[in-house]
């Protein structure tokens, strides 16, 4: 029996050289009632390009040369993407957490919990529910960043934002129509967007941030620039539709937890509750809108920073969210 050179049962994936944030884990240390110690996230007013590189604080390290390009507090940073499929670029689902533990994905039509295929979407979800292990919308953007130097890998940006997602998708999608199906190699921009949502729990006006995809040029330059790039590359599109529908099915993988983002990274910055929270005295926190500021471990109050914002855990949406792609590969919506 002769055997192959690679293990046959590896499941590829994109390499990852960086991250793109615009939030991370906040410098309070509290515990939740489990006992573990766990620090609040926070939100930043700009978009910060990381290494993979932990600094004593637990966040990524800032990667310097992209402050060299971009400043240190860009509000967009120049991208461009690998394939012409939008779920390729940026596959997404609904994921709940147990704890620290993923327990629940889905793709808005079925789900996989404990290893059972349930429907999706469910009650945790809504912008509403007031329970534990809610689900989140989550997305992970792969890119190339002009500039930098790195071969073999992609800078991934990860997003649990509806907002977010849904910006994204719909930019994805709007490119890739004008451009009759052209995605791949044109010149776009990662932009940090501000506005403000009504929290559907309070009916309080709220300030919140997400990323959105642009091209910064007219329709028109649209076209040219996709029929450029096209034209350059037209005796390798087919190889390349080949490659990208046999990597499809693994497009799912690029948003689940990782060696980079593990469950317990995943559930600490983007799935908290507030209210199972204590601080490092051991009294509980009250529950609290972090929207406005870091928490005072001592007193439970928030205070507005400078630089960063604290993470809402809900953030707040409409109600109805639109379909989405069926990400395990049966083609519905």
């Amino acid at each position: 029996m002769n055997l192959s050179p690679t293990i046959q049962t590896l499941r590829g994936r994109i390499p990852e050289a960086g991250k793109i944030k615009i939030g991370g884990k906040g410098s309070k240390e509290l515990t939740a009632k489990s006992g573990r110690k766990y620090k609040p996230p926070v939100k930043f007013n700009y978009i910060a390009i990381t290494t993979l590189e932990r600094g004593e604080d637990g966040n990524f390290k800032r990667d310097k040369q992209a402050i060299e390009l971009f400043g240190e507090k860009p509000q967009k940073i120049p991208v461009v993407l690998l394939f012409d499929d939008p779920a390729m670029n940026f596959p997404s689902c609904f994921m709940a957490f147990k704890g620290s533990k993923k327990f629940c994905v889905g793709d808005g039509i079925n789900a996989i919990r404990d290893n059972h295929e349930i429907n999706c979407p469910c009650e945790r979800s809504d912008p509403t529910y007031d329970g534990d292990e809610i689900c989140k919308w989550h997305g992970v953007l792969s890119c190339i960043i002009p500039g930098l130097s790195i071969v073999g890998g992609v800078y991934k940006f990860r997003t649990t934002s509806k907002h977010g997602v849904e910006a994204i998708t719909s930019g994805l999608n709007f490119i890739h129509d004008m451009t009759d199906g052209k995605l791949r190699g044109i010149p776009l921009a990662l932009v940090l967007q501000s506005t403000e949502s009504i929290n559907p729990k309070t009916g309080d006006k709220v300030p919140i941030k997400y990323c959105r995809i642009e091209f910064a040029g007219s329709i028109p330059e649209l076209i040219d620039k996709g029929d450029e790039i096209y034209n350059k590359n037209t005796d390798r599109r087919q190889h390349r539709l080949e490659i990208e529908v046999g990597m499809k099915q693994l497009a799912i993988a690029e948003v689940l937890p990782t060696e980079n983002d593990t469950d317990e990274d995943i559930s600490d910055e983007y799935h908290q509750n507030t209210d199972d929270i204590t601080d490092n005295n051991g009294n509980e926190i009250p529950s609290i809108d972090i929207s406005a500021g870091t928490v005072d471990t001592s007193t439970g109050e928030v205070t507005e920073p400078e630089t960063e914002t604290t993470a809402t855990p809900d953030e707040p949406d409409d109600p109805e969210p639109p379909p989405i792609k069926d990400l395990f590969g049966r083609g519905k919506r």
